[in-house]
């Protein structure tokens, strides 16, 4: 009886010991594995502005040292989502310690003039601040007018699509009727209406193209009618 009772202690014991093992290596496991995979380089792709590069690389300090394992892809979404000048990207995880952010600059579409000030628009619609763009001279449309960048972004589409080119256009107005002119380099200006514009837009580059033409104002507002003047 009293050498069951020794054996019992001893298998208590080795549980114990077994148990309080385990824990320790666990303990020294997790250490392990914290420190293998803490974030120790990011790699950022796709910019070719210094000061972009900079506001991002700002931005991601925090991920060093973070363990990339259980990176918050949220909260990374979210920050990159608030540069303007992103128009898309992704992330990736470079097992044990590195992080590859391939970005995708926006390009510049327009020069927007409000109260004033002068912004930028990009091709992803958002609107830029003058001290957000590198210095240099830029063969943009200066636009005017109070509209919403998605009504801008669909004109430049319907404008390409009839294959005139964005560029060609020297300044645009935007009225609070809801339509657009376009004062083009070659000192035309058409007139476009609030409605089916993408027809008005494809008339217009019929009427350009015609050897025939050589008056200043293409005229389209009125449905069915076409006004051509100098005037």
């Amino acid at each position: 009886m009293h050498q069951l009772t020794n054996k019992k202690k001893i298998v208590i014991f080795l549980i114990f010991l077994l148990v309080l093992l385990s824990s320790l290596n666990n303990k020294n496991l997790t250490k392990y594995n914290s420190d293998l995979f803490k974030i120790k380089s990011i790699k950022i792709n796709g910019l070719d502005n210094e000061k972009y590069e900079k506001k991002i690389v700002n931005a991601l300090n925090y991920l060093n040292n973070e363990n990339l394992i259980f990176l918050d892809k949220d909260k990374l979404t979210k920050i990159l989502n608030n540069f303007n000048f992103l128009n898309n990207f992704s992330v990736f995880k470079n097992y044990p310690k590195r992080i590859i952010v391939n970005l995708e600059q926006a390009s510049l579409v327009a020069i927007y003039y409000n109260n004033g000030n002068q912004y930028y628009i990009g091709s992803n619609g958002k609107i830029l601040n003058s001290e957000d763009v590198s210095n240099g001279s830029f063969n943009l449309p200066k636009v005017y007018g109070k509209f919403k960048t998605s009504e801008l972004i669909n004109l430049m589409n319907l404008l390409n699509k009839n294959h005139i080119k964005f560029n060609s256009i020297e300044t645009i107005f935007y009225f609070e009727s809801k339509r657009w002119d376009l004062q083009l380099k070659n000192n035309i200006l058409i007139r476009l209406p609030n409605i089916d514009i993408d027809i008005a837009i494809e008339l217009a580059k019929k009427i350009i193209e015609d050897d025939q033409f050589n008056e200043k104002i293409i005229d389209l507002r009125v449905a069915n009618q076409v006004i051509i003047n100098n005037e």
